[in-house]
């Protein structure tokens, strides 16, 4: 929970109005990476007195602006900035003898805000004193800005890489008119093409030679432009690395008939970081479905394994699963026959010839058998590669297969057999895919020891554990990893949520359920930009506006699981609250579900007594009185009562 609505914060940030100031009644959000300019620079002084009236503002102006701050002058900052929270808090907070520091978005600007208390004679708060410092945007066509603002913003409330492909290259293509444009993805192999246009149009998947430039850079030099790139004619051909946090991402490529303007190239780069940290964002998202298929996949073979379903029909659920989930042609499973030495494959799925499923190969006949003698977690190698030594290989050749990927089946260490998975093209698996197969492999051993198959050489009591609930919590683990504050809250908030719901005699077979929704109930933060949710100072409107979206997100990753449906009340209406004014559908009272309302109170007495990028842990005194204040408001009153009853707030 990096933002959730805890405070008083969250009654002000409901409101979907944009602030009424006289300003321009807006509330947008600076171009990143604009360079600032000393002469643009805006300082303001100013004092209200003890009613909030502004009774000073001088200082200098921006002539961008066009505004005359002693306009203010005799009126009340909460009406001039009702809409705009982040000020009305820390006016709250100045008269509540804090000396604040905070930065704001406004206008268009970065804000640093100080705000000082003024005290009588009896020092109590007869007023405030502060300094607003603001640095404005460069010059530059106001078009280019809206549209850097509108792709900025559009790419906000998009999730999908597909969906943000499409919005970048629309707007890149009105904004800059180009010949052509590529965005395209780094992998293992090189840059694969996600999206084209004009001269480049047919270029979809097609895999570019990785960029051979080691240092930091914003620009890459001609000699990097890929050859293939040049085949369209005379263009003036410009690459830009797609990099976040120092790593590179991907690629974006321009074509122009002219040679590119400095003012275009300052504003691709500006571009490409937007570009860099939407695509970030969209693959963190892709990850969290996939994790997502994976555990009910999971879930489908243990369901067989349990069940004592027979060992042939266990490998079909397995392969029929990884062919899907990793997008690959065929698959196979090969068995160590001690006796003669040799794999031999067992079943198989997506090669239709029954030459293929009498394979028996010595282990140094082939690339398989050679990485399984030295038992290396995962190994991929070229089918050509294998023509010398493998009889396989031509089989597999005139059959269109160019790579495969090797996997060990082990019992306390020793190689009973491999998994084979196989490709028409290469294929960058990434370390989701590569650890899901591993534990593919774990739990076909696990089913082969389970049948008493290697009974006789290993023993049957070998236990290979790897649980749905190891997988949820690894899951939840994962998805705490962009929150860096909050790596352990989805496990303590669950525990106090299952033992609420417990001593509330909820039924034992829904216990689980709640615990899994618990440890999922943030996997909507997928959707939400990093940059915000560890934003160190308070968010804009819009900011809050796509923080409240998060519920949504999670409803549309939790419901297509069959396996989770069960569990999507927390993730979906844990931000629901008892009088109404939660979200994202405002119920209220008994409308909201039992485990929502449960969870409700364990998350936000967590996340109280924990640090946030944006404030520090509560004491636990202020904690308790503000769970007791929200009763019968944002807390179910019977759930408030059973958590102070269990003495969770004396919990450590």
């Amino acid at each position: 929970m990096a933002r959730t609505m805890e405070t008083g914060e969250s009654s002000n940030s409901n409101s979907s109005s944009q602030p009424s100031t006289s300003i321009d009644g807006k509330n947008r959000s600076s171009v990143p990476n604009q360079a600032s300019h000393p002469e643009n620079e805006m300082n303001i002084l100013w004092t209200v007195n003890s009613n909030g009236i502004f009774t000073l503002l001088e200082g200098n102006s921006i002539s961008e602006l066009d505004i005359d701050i002693k306009q203010f002058i005799g009126h009340s900052v909460f009406d001039l900035f009702k809409s705009v929270p982040s000020i009305i808090d820390a006016i709250h907070r100045g008269f509540a003898g804090e000396r604040v520091y905070t930065s704001i978005e406004l206008v268009g600007l970065r804000w640093d805000l100080n705000c000082y208390p003024l005290r009588d004679n009896n020092s109590n708060v007869s007023g405030l004193v502060g300094v607003a410092r603001a640095m404005a945007l460069p010059d530059r066509p106001s078009i280019k800005r809206e549209k850097i603002l509108s792709l900025q913003n559009a790419l906000k409330i998009s999730l999908t890489i597909p969906d943000m492909l499409e919005i970048i290259q629309n707007e890149m293509v009105e904004l800059l008119q180009p010949a052509g444009l590529i965005i395209a993805t780094a992998t293992n192999w090189g840059l694969i093409v996600e999206s084209s246009h004009g001269i480049w149009e047919t270029y979809n998947g097609m895999t570019l030679s990785p960029i051979n430039v080691h240092d930091p850079i914003r620009i890459y030099p001609q000699s990097q432009v890929p050859d293939v790139l040049k085949n369209k004619g005379e263009f003036w051909i410009t690459g830009f690395p797609l990099v976040t946090r120092e790593k590179n991402i991907g690629s974006l490529w321009v074509a122009f008939d002219d040679p590119i303007s400095e003012s275009n190239v300052q504003l691709l780069l500006s571009i490409c970081d937007i570009v860099a940290e939407a695509l970030k964002r969209g693959k963190q998202f892709e990850q969290t479905q996939l994790r997502l298929q994976q555990l009910a996949v999971l879930h489908d073979i243990d369901s067989a394994i349990l069940g004592n379903a027979s060992l042939i029909t266990i490998f079909d659920i397995a392969l029929s699963h990884l062919m899907e989930q990793l997008n690959v042609h065929a698959a196979a499973v090969l068995l160590l026959n001690s006796s003669s030495g040799r794999l031999e494959c067992v079943h198989g799925q997506g090669i239709q010839s029954l030459d293929f499923y009498k394979t028996s190969l010595l282990l140094e006949e082939c690339l398989s058998g050679q990485f399984s003698i030295h038992n290396r977690s995962i190994d991929i190698f070229n089918v050509f590669e294998c023509q010398k030594t493998c009889k396989r290989a031509d089989f597999l050749i005139n059959r269109g297969f160019m790579v495969c990927y090797g996997v060990p089946l082990t019992i306390q260490g020793e190689i009973i057999g491999v998994i084979e998975i196989f490709n028409q093209q290469i294929l960058d698996l990434g370390k989701s895919r590569v650890a899901f197969l591993e534990i593919i492999a774990t739990k076909i051993a696990k089913a082969i020891i389970n049948t008493g198959l290697f009974a006789d050489l290993f023993g049957s009591q070998i236990n290979l554990p790897v649980t749905d609930q190891n997988n949820l919590e690894g899951l939840s683990h994962a998805l705490n990893l962009q929150d860096k504050e909050t790596e352990a809250h989805s496990q303590r908030a669950a525990k106090m949520t299952v033992l609420i719901a417990k001593s509330m005699g909820i039924q034992e077979n829904r216990l689980e359920r709640i615990q899994r929704g618990s440890l999922l109930h943030d996997i909507g933060k997928m959707g939400v930009p990093e940059t915000i949710i560890n934003k160190p100072g308070p968010l804009s409107e819009d900011e809050w506006e796509v923080v409240r979206r998060h519920p949504v997100y999670a409803y549309n990753l939790i419901k297509p699981v069959s396996y989770l449906q069960s569990s999507i009340d927390i993730p979906y209406c844990h931000h629901e609250k008892w009088d109404g004014t939660g979200y994202p559908q405002g119920l209220k009272g008994e409308q909201i579900p039992i485990a929502a309302r449960i969870f409700a109170v364990t998350d936000v007495w967590d996340a109280l007594r924990s640090n946030r990028p944006y404030r520090s842990a509560w004491t636990a005194n202020q904690a308790r009185n503000y769970i007791l204040q929200q009763s019968g408001k944002h807390f179910d009153p019977q759930v408030v009562e059973k958590f102070f009853e269990l003495a969770l707030d004396k919990t450590n």
